[in-house]
């Protein structure tokens, strides 16, 4: 997700005549659909809010597909 922000943020730089509405409807439209999903709830007024909600998502979403995997594999290993 950093990766994808500070890419985000580096051609909002070189592209200065980008209004706020639409930085924030591209950085939207970055996103994958289930962060997408989440940040729309959030409603953000501008992409760094949005940025901000996405990094929350998309660490809440990695600890659990990392639990999901330990959780699948310890129950593969009782059989």
């Amino acid at each position: 997700m950093q990766g994808y922000i500070n890419a985000f943020r580096k051609a909002l730089v070189e592209v200065s005549t980008v209004s706020k509405e639409e930085a924030l409807d591209k950085f939207i439209r970055g996103l994958k659909p289930y962060i997408k999903k989440d940040v729309l709830i959030h409603a953000p007024s501008d992409w760094e809010t949005a940025a901000l909600a996405a990094e929350r998502v998309a660490a809440a979403g990695s600890k659990s597909s990392t639990y999901y995997s330990y959780t699948n594999n310890n129950n593969n290993n009782h059989a």
